[in-house]
């Protein structure tokens, strides 16, 4: 019983201290409707997507994606909890704004394709309704960033256990005297 208290310790102290990975995915895309080239890049541990290139400058933010793990093969759509930036488009800049109605702000990435659906106000105070669309290529990772983990608070528990443990008096056996 001892011995497999202390494996199973053991085991589930090795399983916390596996450390948790953060990553920042790199993208060229193009663009549609005006847009054109702009590199993307995701951050799974802050939960945004960055937008640069020549006409374009935004960043989206979205709790879904937190723990993005790459573009697959299959297309997933992110709803924008938040949008800040500008794009231009036909030679006129918009900045950009999130919103829900009538359509929900988003982005969608995956295999080798992209898309883009957020609304602009120009100087003028005039809105865009924007949708573009287009090509997707993986350019790498700064993958594998390691992030603090509950390793040690997993670490200290199982040594304070054993403290414990080791530290209890033991039952004495009761002898039998005919």
């Amino acid at each position: 019983m001892k011995k497999t208290l202390i494996i199973t310790a053991i085991a589930g102290t090795l399983a916390a201290m596996t450390p948790a990975k953060a990553a920042i995915y790199n993208y060229n895309a193009w663009i549609s409707n005006g847009i054109g080239s702009a590199q993307v890049s995701v951050d799974s541990t802050a939960g945004t997507a960055t937008y640069t290139g020549r006409n374009i400058n935004l960043t989206v933010s979205s709790n879904s994606l937190k723990g993005f793990s790459g573009a697959n093969s299959r297309r997933t759509t992110y709803k924008a909890e938040n949008i800040s930036g500008s794009f231009r488009r036909y030679g006129r800049t918009y900045s950009a704004y999130q919103s829900t109605r009538p359509k929900h702000t988003q982005i969608a990435l995956g295999g080798n394709s992209n898309f883009l659906w957020t609304y602009g106000r120009d100087r003028w105070g005039r809105h865009i309704d924007f949708d573009g669309k287009g090509k997707l290529k993986y350019t790498g990772s700064t993958g594998g960033t390691p992030v603090p983990a509950p390793g040690m608070l997993g670490l200290l528990a199982l040594a304070l256990a054993g403290l414990g443990f080791a530290r209890r008096p033991k039952a004495a056996k009761a002898t039998v005297t005919a």
